[in-house]
């Protein structure tokens, strides 16, 4: 999946941003999508435990925690840049003739990121009023 938003990202900031960097722009927006994922389930698991995953694995240290996670995302960002630099001729040759790009549009990353960041704050809000 990220292998074709990465193809996808690159092919849109190719076509409007000539002569630069498309493979940082793409990775960049790849890692933010991953992180939103893992951040939608890390407060998924707070609703349903009553725990963050900071108090869990860290003792409730929370400085630790921004930190961990800061660094966890720089390293992912750069490991999915230099990832997709080694590796952009073949995921172009594998997703240039795929069925998906008939219907794919890039509002919809725009749209599943919005998704991630909102669904996990409106779904604990629901939850607030439920339990009340």
């Amino acid at each position: 999946m990220f292998d074709f938003v990465f193809y996808q990202l690159n092919l849109f900031y190719e076509k409007r941003e000539k002569g630069s960097d498309t493979i940082w722009t793409a990775a960049f927006y790849v890692t933010i999508l991953q992180f939103l994922m893992l951040y939608s389930a890390f407060v998924f698991i707070d609703i349903f435990t009553n725990k963050t995953l900071s108090d869990i694995l860290l003792g409730g240290n929370k400085t630790l925690a921004i930190i961990i996670s800061l660094v966890a995302v720089v390293l992912l960002f750069l490991f999915n840049r230099n990832r997709y630099r080694r590796k952009q001729d073949l995921i172009v040759g594998k997703y240039k003739k795929h069925p998906a790009n008939q219907w794919f549009k890039i509002w919809m990353v725009a749209a599943l990121m919005m998704l991630l960041l909102l669904s996990p704050i409106l779904w604990n809000e629901l939850h607030k009023l439920i339990v009340r």
